[in-house]
């Protein structure tokens, strides 16, 4: 989805208040980790939340390539709450793309879960059911831990963008070698076209 700064704003405090420990893979969450979506009044952060990520829409030539794909199983796993507003937002802009029928479903983020935690927890569930899952992103504090975790059965791809470079210096790439940055969405899924 088109953010109007390509740049991860959150993902940059944490490295500079966390260092290197946001890339490691989260603990097993405890308690219930259900991922429905559930009505909760939105209080003023959320609600200005909402207006920032309301402008927000699917590049062209990402629809596209999506539209393009054929006999791959494609889900969300976004780190949006679970919460019936944010649900509705994100389902009509893939909607507007064009795209939303190709997803078979869309994972949202579980109440008192990171979203780190709950992208992580999607992604195993999807290994119960497949031999193998691409993860494409474009946050490497969320995709770079699921790679670590799941080293043999994961294929990450970062789409970078103006952060990427500052995020990932100091980080030995090669120790994960199931992790690709590349440059566009299409480089991402050109295999799969």
């Amino acid at each position: 989805v088109w953010r109007p700064i390509p740049f991860q704003l959150s993902a940059s405090i944490k490295l500079l208040r966390y260092g290197s420990a946001i890339f490691n893979p989260p603990q097993e969450p405890s308690g219930k980790t259900g991922f429905g979506i559930y009505y909760k009044q939105p209080n003023l952060a959320e609600r200005l939340s909402l207006l920032w990520h309301q402008p927000r829409f699917v590049y062209p030539g990402v629809a596209e390539d999506i539209l393009s794909i054929k006999n791959v199983d494609m889900y969300g796993n976004t780190g949006r709450l679970g919460r019936s507003h944010w649900n509705k937002l994100t389902r009509a802009q893939l909607k507007r793309a064009y795209i939303l029928e190709k997803f078979k479903d869309i994972f949202f983020r579980p109440e008192g879960l990171s979203t780190r935690e709950s992208k992580c927890l999607v992604v195993a569930e999807l290994l119960c059911r497949y031999a193998r899952v691409r993860c494409i992103d474009d946050n490497p504090v969320d995709l770079l831990p699921i790679c670590k975790r799941f080293p043999d059965l994961v294929d990450g791809v970062l789409i970078s963008d103006w952060s990427t470079n500052f995020l990932l210096r100091g980080v030995n790439l090669n120790a994960t070698p199931n992790f690709h940055v590349v440059g566009t969405f299409h480089k991402a899924v050109y295999d799969l076209l």
